[in-house]
């Protein structure tokens, strides 16, 4: 495996002044760095703008870059409070589009160690 391929670049959410998802900027700003020469992008990431945005938004956030540049790589972020809703947002951005997805332990929850492993063995089934 290439170097190339096993970086990403983090493609920062673009928002409107009204603090709406801008899509179209994001998918414009991904563009104009795949003319640079990168072609692996993670979208919404599990820190930053990813805890401002809605399932929905994150969903179209990712047909927005494969539409508007379908040959790059796109890994998105899939973190949840719950495994269930981890699970359910990760299948929704395959449909969507991602090529690769980010899963974390459950956000926002005091967990233990057995908490982490029963997470990742429940997304791994």
């Amino acid at each position: 495996m290439s170097l190339e391929r096993q970086f990403y670049a983090i493609a920062p959410t673009q928002f409107t002044l009204a603090g709406g998802l801008d899509a179209g900027a994001t998918s414009e700003n991904v563009e104009r760095a795949t003319e640079m020469g990168v072609s692996r992008f993670l979208l919404t990431g599990a820190y930053g703008e990813f805890q401002s945005l809605e399932d929905h938004e994150r969903v179209s956030l990712v047909e927005a870059v494969k539409l508007r540049c379908p040959q790059v790589v796109v890994m998105a972020g899939a973190v949840h409070p719950s495994t269930d809703a981890t699970l359910h947002l990760a299948r929704r951005l395959f449909e969507s589009g991602a090529d690769e997805v980010m899963v974390g332990p459950p956000s926002m929850s005091e967990i233990v160690e057995s908490d982490v492993l029963r997470h990742f063995a429940h997304l791994d089934a």
